[in-house]
């Protein structure tokens, strides 16, 4: 009888939530029966998450032409509890599949049908503090923003990652590109040690990218596009310089009242490999008020200095210069969201490129973002 009811109540979990405690003050049931019964059920279940987004992108690009673009993306991940403590997940994504760092499509081209992907496809390994994760899967590295790497990218490869409290630590040996004509195959290693806190997180990251000098620069389809600049150093078209990057990063948060915050982040390193225009400095700040338990409005506004060879250039903001090192960029960003689900979030870029014979740019986009 009991389990009868916990199943009835569990169907609807929000319809039934003044049932459920009727129910458990009278001892009928159990509470502790009940979120046990719940969290089993949940593990058998397949889940779903999603999202949509209509995007407006209006640009002054660097040929100082006017371009007004209507775009749309779309995410779909299903995961399912295979064992206790495995889980495959498996993801699917519009885009073009020559351009990682951007799963939008444009609502242009006579009406033609627009490409899906498989973005996610993974097995991870879960028992108590540790994951571990094979295949493609979402980017585990923490940072306080996504100018480094862009939201969109996915890695490939496998994933360690110890958490304990307020420390957590991560390897990542990715794969970047496979030869048939050699052995030194382009690799990324990152190793993250991080401290999470209440109101401060920290974290040391290294990047080792391996076998980047010489390898030709054609090898890597998301390299900025043209008429966008290839800012990383290159002698007879191939890479001059390894990339073997050590990067801080802190964001601190500073409760006003009850109902709003202010955050900090700064985010600052380094190539280590060479000596000379190889740094970056990122930092911004975001003022924000919640609303019935999310945050409800956010204003924010962040600055990065990338110079030529202080990163890949096939990684960083696609927003950003087109995904360029070698820019100065400032962007102004608000954040309205409407429920948990729904979010509105107008923005507003300037990129001006180091070399001074490239144009500045200008991008004003506004997304409407729907989570399902």
């Amino acid at each position: 009888m009991i389990k009868i009811l916990l199943i009835l109540i569990s169907l609807n979990s929000n319809a039934n939530d003044s049932l459920k405690n009727f129910l458990i003050e009278k001892g009928i049931i159990n509470k502790d029966e009940y979120e046990s019964y719940l969290n089993k059920e949940e593990k058998k279940d397949l889940e779903t998450k999603g999202l949509f987004t209509f995007r407006y992108f209006r640009q002054q690009n660097i040929y100082q032409i006017h371009r007004d673009i209507f775009l749309i993306q779309t995410k779909l991940e299903l995961s399912k509890n295979i064992d206790k403590n495995l889980k495959l997940t498996i993801g699917f994504a519009t885009g073009d599949k020559s351009k990682p760092r951007s799963n939008f499509e444009s609502l242009t081209g006579g009406f033609a049908n627009k490409n899906i992907n498989l973005s996610l496809a993974n097995l991870m390994f879960n028992k108590k503090n540790f994951n571990f994760v094979i295949g493609k899967f979402q980017n585990n590295i923490w940072a306080s923003n996504s100018s480094l790497i862009d939201s969109d990218i996915t890695f490939e490869g496998a994933s360690f990652e110890l958490k304990n409290k307020n420390i957590w630590f991560i390897y990542n040996p990715l794969l970047m590109q496979e030869f048939s004509i050699t052995d030194k195959d382009p690799k990324l290693n990152i190793v993250q040690f991080g401290l999470d806190f209440k109101y401060t997180k920290f974290a040391l990251t290294y990047y080792d990218f391996m076998y980047i000098k010489n390898t030709s620069t054609s090898t890597f389809i998301s390299r900025p596009q043209s008429p966008y600049i290839l800012s990383n150093s290159e002698v007879n078209s191939k890479y001059k310089y390894d990339y073997n990057i050590l990067a801080t990063d802190i964001k601190m948060e500073i409760p006003i009242s009850n109902l709003m915050s202010f955050i900090y982040y700064a985010n600052i390193g380094k190539n280590i490999t060479i000596s000379k225009n190889s740094d970056f400095i990122i930092y911004g700040f975001e003022l924000s008020k919640k609303k019935n338990d999310f945050k409800f409005l956010s204003f924010a506004f962040s600055y990065r200095k990338l110079e030529n060879d202080s990163f890949l250039d096939i990684l960083p903001d696609i927003s950003n210069y087109g995904g360029s090192t070698g820019i100065k960029s400032s962007r102004i960003l608000i954040t309205l969201n409407l429920t948990k689900n729904i979010s509105l979030i107008p923005y507003y870029i300037y990129s001006k490129p180091n070399n001074k014979n490239q144009k500045n740019e200008k991008v004003f986009i506004f997304d409407t973002n729907f989570k399902f």
